[in-house]
Formats: C-alpha cells, sequence, structure tokens
C-alpha cells in the first residue's frame, strides 16, 4: 500500500474486525499475531487493500511449515484456493 498511515492501520482493523465479530474469544492481552485466525487475516488484509506475497517457499510446499502452506493458498483477491 502506498500510504504507510493506512499500511499501519489495515492490520490493525482486520484484526479488530475479527475480535467484534467473536472470531476472537481468548480472554486476556494477546499479540496480534497470536490472537487472529490467520487465514481469515490474510484475506481480510488483501479485501482492504494490502497486496500480500510470499516468498522462499521450499519448491515442494509440503516441506513448508503447514502455516505457510495456508498462507501460499491465498490470492490476492481475498480467495482461498485449498
Amino acid at each position: 500500500h502506498s500510504d504507510m498511515y493506512w499500511f499501519t492501520a489495515i492490520p490493525a482493523f482486520a484484526c479488530l474486525l475479527q475480535w467484534l465479530d467473536g472470531t476472537i474469544r481468548k480472554p486476556g492481552l494477546w499479540l496480534q499475531g497470536t490472537a487472529v485466525e490467520p487465514d481469515r487475516f490474510m484475506v481480510d488484509l488483501g479485501r482492504l487493500g494490502i497486496q500480500v506475497e510470499v516468498s522462499g517457499l521450499p519448491t515442494d510446499k509440503q516441506d513448508a511449515p503447514a502455516n505457510m502452506r495456508r498462507i501460499s493458498a491465498i490470492n490476492l483477491e481475498g480467495e482461498h484456493h485449498g
């Protein structure tokens, strides 16, 4: 995103969306990265205008950690393919 203020605010807003709809139900104080549902978070970032690109995955995606396989299956339009 070209506006750094928006680039800072959009991830916070994407996290807030999950809190407002009840996806985040953990009581207490949590870091954003440990509280959000990652697939949904990446889709919301794309819908809100942040282009997410994942690079450096192993040639065989089966060797990649599970969370990286999930992230690599999400395109910029927010559609999930896997």
